[in-house]
């Protein structure tokens, strides 16, 4: 069940990638660093330069793909369907937002892009959950 969500997760961080890719490419907006930030303050590393953004990418895909285990959680507390994809969106935003709490960052008022990101990838993650 855990790699069932893990899976899932891939597939909601492809998603989640175009995503953000086609936003960026609209808006011009950069890159965010936030992954990297994150990689940094959970393995208490310095990456510079071109390492940096490679551990931003990483970082990226390993939290991103591993928070689709909290949809293989509510599988095992049996729900699904309407109900799995409001928790599977609830718990991502909840489980960045303890995270950021966590690593001392400073709050931010969620963008409606930034919810829009996530709704991508909880309807990916969950529609994968569901057919996997």
């Amino acid at each position: 069940m855990i790699l069932r969500g893990f899976a899932a997760g891939v597939v909601g961080t492809c998603a989640l990638t175009v995503s953000q890719r086609i936003e960026m490419a609209v808006t011009g907006r950069a890159p965010s660093d936030l992954p990297a930030r994150v990689a940094e303050g959970v393995l208490g590393i310095s990456p510079r330069g071109r390492r940096r953004e490679r551990v931003a990418i990483a970082a990226h895909w390993v939290n991103n793909s591993a928070s689709g285990v909290s949809r293989a959680a509510l599988g095992a507390l049996g729900l699904s369907g309407p109900a799995a994809l409001a928790g599977t969106f609830a718990l991502y935003l909840g489980g960045e937002a303890l995270l950021f709490r966590t690593l001392d960052f400073e709050r931010s008022a969620l963008r409606p892009v930034d919810l829009a990101h996530a709704a991508v990838w909880a309807v990916a993650t969950d529609a994968a959950y569901e057919r996997l």
